[in-house]
Protein backbone atom coordinates (compact mmCIF):
# COMPACT_ATOMS: atom_id res chain seq x y z
CA UNK A 1 0.00 0.00 0.00
CA UNK A 2 2.80 2.39 0.89
CA UNK A 3 4.63 1.50 -2.32
CA UNK A 4 1.53 2.37 -4.38
CA UNK A 5 1.21 5.75 -2.65
CA UNK A 6 4.86 6.51 -3.30
CA UNK A 7 4.43 5.62 -6.99
CA UNK A 8 1.37 7.87 -7.27
CA UNK A 9 3.23 10.70 -5.57
CA UNK A 10 6.19 10.20 -7.90
CA UNK A 11 3.93 10.27 -10.98
CA UNK A 12 2.16 13.39 -9.74
CA UNK A 13 5.46 15.15 -9.04
CA UNK A 14 6.87 14.21 -12.45
CA UNK A 15 3.76 15.34 -14.31
CA UNK A 16 3.66 18.61 -12.37
CA UNK A 17 7.31 19.24 -13.19
CA UNK A 18 6.58 18.63 -16.88
CA UNK A 19 3.72 21.11 -16.85
CA UNK A 20 5.78 23.75 -15.10
CA UNK A 21 8.80 23.05 -17.30
CA UNK A 22 6.82 23.29 -20.50
CA UNK A 23 5.82 26.80 -19.52
CA UNK A 24 9.34 28.02 -20.24
CA UNK A 25 8.68 27.72 -23.97
CA UNK A 26 6.15 30.51 -23.54
CA UNK A 27 8.64 32.90 -21.94
CA UNK A 28 8.99 34.86 -25.16
CA UNK A 29 5.23 35.00 -25.74
CA UNK A 30 3.20 38.04 -24.87
CA UNK A 31 1.94 38.10 -21.29
CA UNK A 32 -1.65 37.68 -22.51
CA UNK A 33 -0.70 34.36 -24.09
CA UNK A 34 0.88 32.66 -21.09
CA UNK A 35 -2.29 30.71 -20.40
CA UNK A 36 -2.51 27.64 -22.68
CA UNK A 37 -6.25 28.11 -23.21
CA UNK A 38 -5.60 31.66 -24.42
CA UNK A 39 -2.93 30.44 -26.85
CA UNK A 40 -5.38 27.86 -28.24
CA UNK A 41 -8.23 30.37 -28.51
CA UNK A 42 -6.03 32.94 -30.25
CA UNK A 43 -4.73 30.33 -32.69
CA UNK A 44 -8.25 29.16 -33.56
CA UNK A 45 -9.47 32.72 -34.09
CA UNK A 46 -6.53 33.45 -36.39
CA UNK A 47 -7.09 30.18 -38.29
CA UNK A 48 -10.74 31.07 -38.79
CA UNK A 49 -9.94 34.57 -40.04
CA UNK A 50 -7.24 33.24 -42.40
CA UNK A 51 -9.80 30.96 -44.00
CA UNK A 52 -11.95 33.98 -44.88
CA UNK A 53 -9.14 35.94 -46.54
CA UNK A 54 -8.03 35.78 -50.17
CA UNK A 55 -4.87 35.90 -52.26
CA UNK A 56 -1.74 37.50 -50.76
CA UNK A 57 -3.49 38.46 -47.53
CA UNK A 58 -4.50 34.82 -47.03
CA UNK A 59 -0.95 33.56 -47.67
CA UNK A 60 0.46 36.07 -45.19
CA UNK A 61 -2.13 35.11 -42.60
CA UNK A 62 -1.39 31.41 -42.93
CA UNK A 63 2.34 32.18 -42.68
CA UNK A 64 1.66 33.89 -39.31
CA UNK A 65 -0.48 30.93 -38.31
CA UNK A 66 2.33 28.56 -39.20
CA UNK A 67 4.69 30.51 -36.92
CA UNK A 68 2.29 29.95 -34.01
CA UNK A 69 1.74 26.24 -34.60
CA UNK A 70 4.43 25.11 -32.16
CA UNK A 71 3.02 27.26 -29.35
CA UNK A 72 -0.47 25.93 -30.14
CA UNK A 73 0.72 22.31 -29.97
CA UNK A 74 2.62 22.96 -26.74
CA UNK A 75 -0.47 24.56 -25.20
CA UNK A 76 -2.59 21.54 -26.14
CA UNK A 77 -0.03 19.23 -24.53
CA UNK A 78 0.03 21.34 -21.34
CA UNK A 79 -3.75 21.13 -21.08
CA UNK A 80 -3.72 17.39 -21.68
CA UNK A 81 -1.08 16.94 -18.96
CA UNK A 82 -3.05 19.08 -16.54
CA UNK A 83 -6.22 17.10 -17.23
CA UNK A 84 -4.37 13.86 -16.51
CA UNK A 85 -3.54 15.30 -13.10
CA UNK A 86 -7.11 16.37 -12.54
CA UNK A 87 -6.26 20.06 -12.87
CA UNK A 88 -8.36 22.56 -14.79
CA UNK A 89 -6.72 25.47 -16.57
CA UNK A 90 -8.99 28.46 -17.05
CA UNK A 91 -8.87 31.06 -19.77
CA UNK A 92 -8.67 34.83 -19.62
Amino acid sequence: MLRLRIQKLSITFTATALIIGSGTSFASAESSQLNPRDVIDDYRILRSSCAQMQDEERRDCFARLNQQTEQYQNAKERIKSAQMLGLRLTSR
